[in-house]
């Protein structure tokens, strides 16, 4: 049986995208419950106490001069402890806290 170079790359990486999707079920087989479910609750979300302002500002209503504001804001008082504080930043509309928690999350 003859197999081009081509062939043999095509194969190469079916096995290995085989091994890699093998190799994260056995992870997350091993992980426990609790550790599954602070993944799943984060996934998608930013951490508000260590993204960049761009991040920020892929958020509704949140753009550069807000995204600015939250980024000083956390630098001066090292970081954020709850989503209420983002009351504290001149110029956030208080409206957009709850809808926040869709986005965001404090670690």
């Amino acid at each position: 049986m003859d197999i081009t170079r081509e062939e043999r790359r095509v194969i190469m990486f079916v096995l290995i995208l085989a091994l890699a999707g093998i190799g994260i079920q056995f992870l997350v087989k091993r992980i426990p419950g609790a550790r599954k479910e602070v993944y799943l609750r984060h996934l998608g979300k930013i951490d508000l106490n260590s993204c960049r302002p761009e991040l920020l500002e892929t958020i509704p209503g949140i753009g550069k001069t807000c995204s600015r504001r939250i980024i000083e804001y956390r630098e001066r008082n090292d970081g954020f402890s709850g989503l209420d504080e983002l009351a504290n930043i001149k110029g956030f509309r208080k409206k957009l806290i709850p809808q926040m928690k869709d986005y965001v999350y404090i670690e």
